[in-house]
């Protein structure tokens, strides 16, 4: 849709504008400059869909379209040839690059009105470059493209042929056979040597080999999609000039139909070969340099005892390659533009304490000489300690990286990672949330292993909605909490999660079951054998009977699973059920009148394995049961013990296996709260994440979606507003 006919300033039209563009929660943001004035505008996602809607409807319906004046100059075509917006920071908002004439980039974040500039970073030129740019008639042969860098021309058949669609327009597209495949007449890089190369690439399989250089009788390295074996990017150099020997590093699972920048560098003094998709280190592995013939730079297959084969199906672009270079991680991540990770280079920038940053998933925060890192799948990490507000983090230029007392680094370091004597390296919190710290030749020397393994479904473990008529669990294991009611005669009725009340709404299962009690408060939803599926549990004085969750009344019905405790305390009121080691099943957990905390782990429950007692966790920080909550708000799978404070306030224990385990990890504001009736709010995972979002019931359910918590990110929470009417 166009935005207006008039350019940002209002008195004219677009002519001696340029824009670029990015998404932020799939919708899109704009910078606007103007060549010759320099002026920059931003146009955020609100101005941005109002703009839309305007000129859909036809209407100004008073929302707000103009847009954020940045700067009145020194933006011109000649100071910053190139712009390219994206979220380098993944802060929710588009910041900006911009690369000057002599091949400095530099990251400018926005804080909604101004940018602020990064330190700059030098961009290496290619020894050769194929942009694949002419482009031609839709279909039409590739013949020739050019190499404006080195002069190496790529020849191509009928099979490579021009595509005009997507986001490179145009690109090449070849059609796995061996007419659809760009050659040299000669080598590209000296394999014996350091070397890099770079690609962006639209795979249509698995299997291919996207980048290769000939020797006499294979080929000397090859990048290429594993298909149809692990389905990975694979970056291989050759021991021998004959037959299948080669050094091999791979990773990530190769995504069909998708633009995926590739990287792939030797450094043949340290010896280190490494691969990047997306701009990330994804592994890195030794090879020896051997001597050789090098023949044709090849783009769609390889050499293998004298025959071209496995030939690459999908699009092509920008291909770049660097002789006698490898590249540093950096320069790489630079290289991709793509963003989801944090780069910290070593240049002693003090991070100081309050600071926070996000990586798809993860936050990290850094506060009082402590250093956290939340992800859900993985959960929990810190290192350091005993500090106070004036310590600060620093990536040192030595590739040390250092937890100070104070700004001035003197005095003894609370923490460090002791990788000293590393000059150059550069330090990435990596969309997985993994804090991994690369040499310049792409080793990796320190690594916090904080990356995701996989989302838990929390949502059907822990319990939510305390014992009042609506409750919230997942009935039916897609890891999304539904919502659940029981009616005054106990009958029990289920609405599937599928979004939310304007986010896609709810599907009505109807009544699941006739219930075996009128009395709410003896009723519970968790899974207790496991299977993802929140089970009917209840009380009938101290003891528990479970009924397994087959699918309901209608839909595969129940399996009485029998009495499974006999029960530790008559008052149902002071046990809760969730899981607090991970385990995927709901345990047996009982809050005393002094507030300490005891917990059952489950093996089964009576006459199926039994219980494990494991004592007294926690001495307890209320004897208000109603206070208190067990939520999953890391993501590892354990219930956390969560306190939701007189003020409104959310404080959390985080789960580290309790006081008989590794203790506590302790988050004192995850919320600053939404209302001070601690009686309506709860926690559960609506949006199948691994992380409990914040719920306040109050006859309507009102969200937010968990960011990682107000100390971890900005914001720490979505409002998702009202996701369920009155029930």
């Amino acid at each position: 849709t166009p935005l207006t006919d008039v350019n940002p300033t209002g008195t004219g039209d677009w002519t001696g504008w340029t824009i670029t563009t990015a998404l932020t929660g799939n919708l899109p943001a704009l910078y606007a400059r103007n060549t010759t004035t320099g002026e920059l505008w931003y146009y955020n996602p609100t101005t941005l869909t109002n703009l839309a809607s305007n000129a859909a409807l036809g209407s100004t319906d008073n929302q707000p379209t103009t847009p954020t004046k940045i700067a009145a100059n020194g933006w011109t075509t000649t100071t910053k040839p190139v712009l390219q917006a994206a979220d380098i920071n993944r802060d929710g908002t588009i910041d900006l690059w911009a690369l000057d004439g002599t091949g400095q980039a530099v990251a400018y974040l926005l804080n909604g009105t101004t940018l602020t500039a990064q330190t700059a970073q030098t961009l290496v030129p290619p020894t050769h470059q194929w942009p694949l740019a002419e482009g031609g008639a839709e279909g039409s042969r590739v013949a020739s493209t050019a190499d404006p860098a080195g002069g190496l021309t790529l020849s191509g058949s009928t099979g490579a042929t021009w595509n005009n669609q997507g986001i490179f327009n145009p690109n090449v597209h070849l059609n796995a056979n061996a007419n659809g495949v760009l050659s040299t007449s000669g080598p590209a890089v000296n394999a014996s040597a350091s070397f890099s190369v770079s690609v962006w690439v639209k795979p249509e399989d698995f299997g291919g080999v996207v980048l290769s250089q000939d020797g006499a009788n294979t080929s000397r390295f090859m990048l290429f999609g594993d298909g149809p074996g692990t389905k990975q990017w694979k970056f291989c150099l050759a021991r021998v000039d004959s037959g299948w020997s080669y050094d091999c590093v791979s990773g990530n699972t190769v995504q069909l139909g998708v633009w995926t920048h590739l990287g792939a560098t030797y450094n043949a003094t340290t010896k280190e070969m490494a691969l990047y998709v997306n701009g990330i280190d994804i592994a890195a592995t030794s090879h020896n340099p051997v001597a050789g013939t090098d023949g044709s730079f090849r783009v769609g297959d390889y050499l293998n005892t004298g025959t071209h084969q496995v030939y690459y199906p999908g699009s092509v672009s920008d291909v770049r390659t660097w002789a006698g270079t490898a590249l540093s991680p950096d320069q790489v991540a630079l290289l991709s533009g793509t963003p989801g990770y944090v780069l910290f280079p070593g240049d002693d920038t003090n991070h100081s304490s309050g600071t926070t940053w996000t990586a798809g998933r993860a936050t990290m925060s850094f506060r009082n000489g402590t250093l956290t890192i939340s992800n859900p799948g993985y959960g929990t990490w810190t290192i350091g300690g005993g500090g106070t507000s004036s310590s600060v983090l620093t990536l040192q230029a030595d590739g040390n990286l250092v937890i100070y007392p104070q700004a001035a680094h003197t005095g003894t370091p609370l923490w460090a990672s002791a990788t000293y004597n590393n000059g150059g390296a550069a330090l990435f919190f990596q969309p997985d949330g993994n804090l991994v710290l690369y040499k310049t030749d792409g080793a990796p020397i320190w690594s916090s292993n904080t990356f995701s393994r996989g989302p838990n479904n929390s949502a059907a473990t822990n319990e939510s909605g305390g014992t009042g008529k609506l409750r919230y669990a997942d009935f039916n294991g897609d890891g999304r909490a539904d919502a659940i009611t029981i009616a005054d005669n106990g009958a029990i009725s289920v609405k599937l999660n599928t979004g939310g009340d304007g986010h896609g709404g709810w599907t009505d299962l109807g009544q699941v079951t006739g219930g075996v009690t009128t009395d709410r408060t003896k009723v519970r939803f968790a899974d207790f054998d496991g299977d993802r599926k929140a089970d009917y549990i209840v009380f009938n004085g101290a003891a528990v009977n479970v009924w397994l969750n087959a699918g309901g009344d209608g839909h595969g019905g129940w399996i009485y699973y029998g009495q499974v405790a006999t029960g530790a305390i008559s008052n149902p009121d002071q046990v809760r059920f969730a899981d607090f080691d991970g385990d995927g099943k709901t345990d047996y957990i009982i809050t005393q009148a002094s507030g300490a905390v005891g917990v059952f782990l489950n093996r089964g429950g009576d006459g199926h394995g039994g219980w494990a007692d494991t004592g007294q966790v926690a001495v307890g920080l209320t004897s208000d049961r109603s206070r208190i909550r067990w939520a999953d708000l890391d993501g590892d799978g354990k219930a956390d013990y969560t306190v939701v404070n007189p003020d409104g306030s959310v404080t959390s224990y985080i789960n580290h296996g309790g006081d008989t385990g590794n203790g506590w990890v302790i988050r004192s504001t995850v919320s600053t709260g939404h209302t001070t009736t601690q009686s309506k709010v709860d926690f559960t995972d609506l949006d199948g994440d691994g992380r409990s979002d914040y719920l306040v019931i109050d006859g309507t359910t009102h969200a937010w979606l968990s960011n990682g918590g107000d100390d971890f990110a900005t914001p720490g929470w979505t409002d998702w507003g009202q996701v369920l009417g009155i029930v």
